[in-house]
């Protein structure tokens, strides 16, 4: 009925070490629309947090609003977009990067883009 995959960075990336990545999340067409999806997500969580990960990230297509929408609602946050994240037939589309914190050590900040980062590590 659906499946879910957590991946989490190389070994030598220890930047990310609290972090892992949802790399797919999946329910069936037939069986959508049952809270299938918001089980998923909540035993994926789960996992990564026994797993000792604090931060879960995942991506998705602008296009994918049923799972932006259970991402938006169970705490996650919109943090970027790529404007030519992926191409589907002949159109390029726009892609979402989403963070949730899994615990309470790090403090949720709004997000800054890059110019607003490097505005204040220059100051």
């Amino acid at each position: 009925m659906g499946g879910a995959q957590l991946i989490r960075a190389p070994r030598n990336n220890e930047l990310q070490a609290m972090c892992v990545t949802l790399a797919h999340l999946f329910v069936a067409p037939y069986a959508r629309e049952r809270g299938l999806g918001a089980a998923l997500l909540q035993e994926v969580e789960n996992a990564a947090r026994n797993m000792g990960f604090r931060v879960l990230n995942v991506d998705v297509l602008q296009t994918q609003t049923a799972a932006i929408a259970l991402f938006k609602k169970t705490g996650f946050h919109i943090w970027g977009e790529h404007p030519f994240y992926a191409r589907v037939g002949d159109e390029l589309v726009c892609g979402l990067f989403l963070t949730k914190c899994l615990d309470d050590t790090l403090p949720h900040q709004p997000a800054r883009t890059c110019n607003e980062q490097e505005a204040t590590h220059t100051s």
